[in-house]
């Protein structure tokens, strides 16, 4: 097997071994898989480099929402 075929091989192992959409967890199993993710060495993208999060402000968010607020302010948090 190639690099390349290996690589594809582990790309696919990976996808099909992931926890999908709708899989309930506990608390400590989602814990323990951020804690395994922030590990990894492309945290950004799955194995075929599609994006797996999206990162947003504060100020993204009240855009979003049309609100203007201050976290942990108005609810004081």
């Amino acid at each position: 097997m190639s690099l390349g075929g290996l690589q594809a091989a582990q790309v696919a192992t990976a996808c099909r071994s992931a926890i999908r959409n709708g899989t309930s967890l506990n608390l400590e199993q989602m814990q323990t898989l951020l804690d395994q993710w922030q590990q990894t060495r492309h945290p950004r993208t799955c194995p075929h480099g599609r994006p797996i999060y999206l990162s947003l402000e504060e100020s993204d968010l009240a855009r979003f929402f049309r609100r203007h607020w201050v976290v942990g302010k108005s609810h004081g948090i």
